[in-house]
């Protein structure tokens, strides 16, 4: 007999090809059924046995002449399938590794990712889906036993895949996941919860309602019960998000440069939820402000909702007490118009249970009190604060991102790097379109010799809007209060030395003289 590719697929759908050509057109829908029978079990099982299993309400000699014929007709179909003699009968043990369930049971037990992926993209349903033998009982009892061991092994598997993506963030993989785990379990609310959730993290927020309203229905017709409370708030949520865009963060004008690693690790961190407070630490006129307010932007853009309830900006420039934070953060999130004594319950009751990111900016001068964030997340498990400080807050939930500047040499492909592009786009705000190669080379000596600093760059290029292009770097190392900022209005830091005071503000007198005495020498 020649041989021939045989391939038997049980992960849902029963499909069976032979040299990639499916097969159909079976005697019986039993004949399918004994044949996925035989692929699970995996052994040779009693000719007796079968017939009485498949054919419980006839003779025991009619039972096996039913199942002589039902074995002809795989043999027929499936030459080579079948290993029978007059005793038993068994899937033929050296195709059984081509098999989807015994594929899926090879990958499932590696830890590495695309083993993982391989097993999810075996799983197109419900184990031997379409299989029903009412007249059968001991068949029906034995495929819900199965069904129910191999579902627990697959929602196994597609959870690990869901969990790893949501803390990529990969919503539109984590998404794909959720789909199949409600097709395994159509009627488990919490992977309709998942779906509608994972909806609205990528922005379709009318798809979401529809897929409540649709499992509403069902649950109504079919069963006669109404969602949960907790699927209805979702609902909810999601209607309130439709008819605003919650939050209070600024739309920037003008695009971030050069930190496109920082802000996939923010990303990140922010989706992941063992992640409830996040510090940005670095010097002052580094970036941590745009950076955490571009972050902030994008995880609750339109393309997206990563806190259904909104993404507020706290600033804290001026704020020294714990009674004025909590004024600040009420004003923030809309719960006064005007900065007064508000009772810490107050807020605790304004973000309790409520999916919030909470933009702490420029928490220096409240680091004495930094213990009340810890009150903050304890009393509310959905909270999420991103911090940006000069230093760390040194809390034992913090996560930090450390900030440099920006990098201001090129790399190995010649790329113009970062500090360039920013100090040009700088120039170009004050009038200059286009810079000749002398004047790059000129601004390439500016961002070494200022560190890749935002500030220190946007600084340099209002200063020689209105000074001397090619003598500004020997200018520039001689003072460095050169960098005023002299026709803008004024921020909060208008030169590298009153960016720099507050950390000399902050060393102790040995640290202070210490330094003076490295100066001098």
């Amino acid at each position: 007999m020649p041989s021939v590719d045989i391939s038997v697929k049980v992960l849902g759908p029963i499909l069976v090809e032979v040299d990639g050509r499916p097969v159909a057109g079976f005697r019986s829908h039993k004949t399918l059924a004994l044949l996925a029978y035989l692929v699970v079990e995996r052994r040779a099982v009693a000719r007796n046995y079968l017939a009485e299993l498949l054919w419980p309400d006839v003779t025991t000699t009619e039972g096996r002449g039913h199942l002589r014929r039902a074995l002809h007709d795989l043999s027929q179909k499936l030459p080579g399938a079948l290993v029978v003699d007059y005793y038993t009968a068994q899937f033929n043990p050296h195709l059984l590794a081509r098999t989807d369930l015994a594929l899926f049971e090879s990958q499932r037990l590696q830890p590495d990712g695309p083993a993982l992926e391989q097993a999810a993209a075996l799983c197109r349903g419900q184990l031997l889906e379409g299989i029903m033998l009412d007249d059968c009982s001991v068949y029906e009892t034995w495929l819900a036993v199965e069904r129910e061991a191999w579902l627990s092994k697959a929602t196994g598997v597609l959870e690990e895949l869901l969990r790893r993506h949501m803390a990529t963030p990969r919503f539109d993989l984590a998404l794909g996941l959720a789909w199949q785990l409600l097709r395994l379990d159509p009627w488990c609310e919490e992977y309709y919860f998942r779906v509608m959730l994972l909806l609205t993290r990528k922005g379709d927020l009318a798809h979401a309602v529809k897929v409540y309203r649709g499992y509403r229905r069902a649950l109504v017709k079919e069963m006669n019960l109404e969602p949960s409370d907790e699927i209805e708030a979702l609902y909810t949520r999601i209607q309130q998000t439709r008819s605003r865009r919650p939050g209070n963060i600024p739309h920037c004008l003008t695009p971030v440069v050069g930190r496109t690693r920082e802000l996939a690790t923010l990303a990140q961190n922010l989706a992941d939820p063992t992640c409830r407070l996040l510090t940005l630490t670095g010097l002052s006129g580094i970036g941590k402000t745009r950076l955490a307010i571009e972050a902030a932007a994008r995880a609750n853009s339109t393309a997206g909702h990563l806190f259904l309830d909104g993404a507020f900006l706290v600033r804290l420039d001026t704020v020294t007490t714990p009674a004025h934070f909590l004024a600040t953060t009420a004003q923030a999130l809309g719960m006064t118009s005007a900065a007064r004594n508000v009772p810490l319950n107050r807020v605790l009751a304004r973000i309790e249970d409520r999916e919030i990111l909470l933009v702490l900016d420029g928490f220096d001068q409240l680091i004495a009190h930094r213990a009340m964030l810890l009150t903050l997340l304890e009393s509310s498990p959905k909270l999420k604060l991103l911090v940006t400080c000069q230093e760390r807050l040194r809390l034992p939930a913090e996560w930090t991102l450390p900030l440099k500047g920006l990098a201001h040499t090129a790399d190995e492909e010649g790329v113009a790097p970062a500090a360039l592009n920013l100090f040009q786009a700088s120039m170009q705000s004050y009038g200059y379109d286009s810079l000749s190669a002398e004047d790059v080379a000129i601004a390439a000596r500016f961002c070494r010799l200022l560190e890749g600093i935002p500030l220190a760059l946007e600084l340099a290029a209002a200063w020689m809007s209105n000074s001397s292009f090619r003598r500004s770097p020997d200018t520039r190392e001689r003072n460095l209060d050169v960098l005023l900022s002299r026709d803008a209005p004024a921020a909060r830091y208008n030169s590298l030395r009153v960016a720099l005071a507050p950390i000399w503000d902050r060393l102790m007198t040995e640290n202070r003289e210490a330094l003076r005495s490295l100066v001098i020498a």
